[in-house]
């Protein structure tokens, strides 16, 4: 007999021999997760190359945690500190760069265990001398879904290489491009696609 299985108000009707079979609802509600989940951790990296706490927060549980970097408690004292890694702009960290990939998901109904890999490629100031920090590592990530949403409920940072180097020029310093006339990035709400995501949302930038 067919039944029907709904998500948000979405009705789907299957039956063994149907276009869609309970296993592939299954599989379908598991291809929604992941997808929910990875764009978690992707906004997350946003938050942190663009200094934004609030996007951040939007990413963790309130009862939330964070071992990251010698740092162990609440994710919301995480984003509140002060202090070699943090949210917050500040002069020294003036470049943060996160690239997050291969993203393992290990699903348990409303439980999420998640492993992705993270190369962060970081300008950090000590006593006055800027420093060129790739640090390569991974993210152990328990999720929870409650009241419909995704959620980080522990993050731990793992640490698996890193290196220190004093920086080289800069590609448009040395082939002779003003700065005034390039797109170049920041780590606060002055970074260009701050302004271009408000214009894509206001109907502009090409945008139907």
């Amino acid at each position: 007999m067919p039944r029907s299985v709904g998500r948000n108000g979405a009705a789907v009707t299957y039956d063994e021999g149907s276009a869609i079979t309970k296993s592939e609802v299954a599989l379908l509600r598991s291809l929604i997760a992941e997808r929910e989940i990875t764009r978690v951790i992707c906004r997350l990296a946003r938050a942190s190359d663009r200094g934004d706490s609030k996007l951040a927060a939007t990413c963790y549980h309130e009862d939330a945690t964070e071992d990251h970097g010698g740092f162990v408690g609440s994710a919301k004292k995480f984003l509140e500190r002060r202090g070699p890694i943090q949210f917050a702009e500040t002069p020294g960290i003036p470049m943060m760069w996160h690239a997050v990939s291969n993203i393992s998901i290990e699903l348990d109904g409303n439980r999420a265990f998640v492993e992705s890999l993270v190369l962060v490629w970081q300008r950090l100031v000590k006593d006055g001398v800027e420093f060129e920090v790739p640090v390569a590592g991974r993210y152990l990530d328990t999720f929870a879904k409650r009241s419909g949403e995704w959620r980080i409920a522990a993050r731990t940072l793992i640490f698996d290489a890193s290196r220190v180097e004093l920086p080289t020029p800069e590609y448009w310093d040395v082939f002779g491009k003003p700065r005034e006339t390039l797109r170049l990035g920041s780590r606060n709400a002055r970074d260009p696609s701050y302004a271009l995501l408000d214009e894509f949302r206001a109907g502009g930038n090409g945008a139907e």
